[in-house]
């Protein structure tokens, strides 16, 4: 698996499918949070799993850009009142090594007004297509 899909694969499982044994799988269990309301470790992130279900949490996925082994997702979470808000606007970071995934960073934001120019936290284009042009 790709970095890319190895994350996507992850998040699914413990967002969308809420199945525990999937992410188990892909998650190292040295797993470093630095997030500081979850503790470190794939054992915390596996308990969260079914009071996430029961939250009835919705995850979308705007965006995903993968550099080498760092794959970072821009993410709207939906009923996210487990996290601090109904809404919130995610950015993650995610660092893969010997095909699972070691290490987490994020940040999570109550979704604002459009900025001056009209634009939300989540619009925009959703895909590089100027690949030829990164040093």
């Amino acid at each position: 698996m790709t970095p890319t899909e190895l994350v996507l694969n992850a998040v699914t499982a413990i967002f969308i499918n809420f199945d525990a044994d999937s992410a188990q799988q892909l998650l190292a269990d040295g797993y470093i949070q630095h997030n500081p309301g979850v503790p470190t470790g794939a054992a915390p992130i596996l308990g969260f799993i079914p009071g996430l279900k029961e939250s009835g949490i919705k995850l979308d996925i705007h965006r995903t850009i993968t550099d080498g082994n760092l794959v970072a997702m821009h993410t709207t979470y939906q009923n996210a009142q487990a996290f601090g808000a109904p809404t919130l606007v995610g950015f993650d970071v995610y660092r893969v090594e010997n095909g699972k995934v070691v290490e987490h960073w994020d940040n999570l934001q109550v979704p604002s007004a459009p900025n001056p120019s009209g634009h939300s936290m989540v619009d925009g284009a959703t895909e590089v297509t100027d690949l030829d042009t990164s040093g």
